[in-house]
């Protein structure tokens, strides 16, 4: 059954009021801890929507915020979480819960009774995100896409048309084109076969299959991989792309070595939620582009960052109140803007982007998330528990064949036969 707007609106109010009523009874104020990780902007932001919810939802309630970085705040979390102190409310990923998700509170009864109203958001990513052993144990706060990130001042220098959609034998001619444009001064494109994610849309668009069962299990081949390492090596000799040595200087997490941002290419695969952090490095125009699509729809919105609730808090109907209202209410939705990248409801999008001024790439970026989970996309990929791992040894053996240290062929049988090593860890 499809709820008019009006309506669900209207049951949102009637439980958060029943739900912020009950606990204003409370003879005591409480002190809620609720912690992140993320630059200054999302620290500001996140403690002014918390102050909004303090000072106008749930009075009782004090917040306690708790910021890091995201390497460090994973390890103290760990530790927390072990030790029974964690606080209440805890930002997590999707590839983060199957290591501590036994420690988490299950929000399935929040959500039958109405206290935590998920209406808005993707179930499907829901179920393959932040479920685990039936039990919701994260809830989508931010959605994101893959995108191709073009230098779209680029494009208009070199009279190149940016285009709406493509394949990836026309990602290849462009890059090329580009290359030729500039006379070698601005190649192309990034070299992204040593970035797995990358190579997961490339073969699910191919093939129709997601890189992983939802058991974990690998469904591509060497045969695939080859192919993969193929595409790129011809990109790298007819030049293309960046050298192996340029794209070795491009370090995951630091945008500030970014292809795109040191000027060195001019398309870079990246998650659509860096479009702002890549702007904010960069003088020239940042536009998100689809995915090349050979056939099969290789894209889906997939969770950003995601909040959840750990078993051992002693205000878990607090804890479940706030993050009701940080995902659901317009005007904690307007403060926390694109901080986490676009918001994990439609009605919170909404709310955000009417925010932002036409021609701000932050507004490109969350007309592009939105268009991706409103259209015909791939499945939702699955995350395995040895996802960090096979990401590292992908990165490995594919900056070897493009070094030259190894073949296509030779690196893909590599893959597979290493493979075990890090599953089975």
């Amino acid at each position: 059954m499809i709820l008019h707007p009006l309506y669900k609106r209207t049951a949102f109010l009637l439980a958060s009021t029943l739900l912020t009523s009950a606990l204003a009874t409370q003879a005591f104020a409480v002190e809620l801890r609720v912690a992140w990780w993320g630059g200054d902007a999302r620290q500001v932001q996140t403690n002014a929507a918390l102050t909004l919810i303090s000072e106008s939802k749930l009075s009782d309630v004090t917040y306690v915020g708790e910021s890091q970085g995201r390497a460090q705040y994973l390890e103290r979390l760990a530790t927390q979480l072990a030790g029974g102190n964690a606080p209440d409310l805890i930002q997590t990923a999707s590839p983060d819960l199957p290591q501590f998700h036994q420690l988490l509170l299950d929000l399935t009864p929040y959500i039958e009774s109405g206290a935590l109203d998920i209406s808005g958001i993707d179930r499907a990513m829901l179920d393959a995100q932040g479920t685990i052993d039936g039990k919701i144990v994260g809830i989508p706060f931010s959605i994101q896409a893959f995108a191709v990130l073009a230098n779209k001042t680029a494009f208009d220098k070199y009279g190149i048309e940016v285009p709406a959609s493509w394949d990836w034998a026309e990602y290849g001619k462009l890059a090329q084109a580009i290359s030729d444009a500039s006379g070698g001064a601005l190649k192309g494109s990034a070299d992204e076969s040593s970035i797995q994610s990358v190579y997961e849309g490339w073969y699910q668009t191919r093939t129709g299959k997601t890189l992983w069962t939802a058991e974990g299990a690998r469904n591509d081949t060497v045969e695939d991989l080859e192919a993969w390492f193929t595409y790129w090596g011809d990109l790298r000799a007819s030049g293309a792309i960046v050298s192996a040595d340029v794209q070795a200087s491009r370090i995951q997490g630091d945008n500030t070595t970014s292809i795109l941002v040191t000027g060195k290419g001019a398309l870079e695969t990246f998650v659509s939620s860096g479009t702002g952090s890549y702007q904010a490095l960069m003088t020239d125009l940042v536009a998100p582009l689809p995915l090349p699509d050979d056939g099969n729809p290789a894209n889906s919105i997939t969770a950003g960052t995601m909040f959840s609730v750990p078993a051992s808090t002693q205000h878990a109907d607090i804890a479940v109140a706030t993050l009701n209202l940080m995902l659901n209410d317009p005007e904690a939705a307007a403060i926390l803007g694109m901080t986490r990248g676009s918001p994990g409801t439609a009605a919170a999008r909404e709310a955000v982007a009417a925010t932002l001024a036409d021609g701000d790439p932050l507004k490109a970026v969350v007309q592009f998330d939105s268009l991706v989970a409103a259209g015909a996309t791939g499945a939702i990929r699955p995350s395995p528990p040895s996802y960090a791992d096979e990401n590292n040894l992908f990165a490995r053996i594919g900056q070897e064949v493009a070094f030259g240290q190894r073949t296509a062929a030779d690196g893909a049988k590599a893959f597979f036969d290493q493979l075990p090593g890090v599953v089975n860890r």
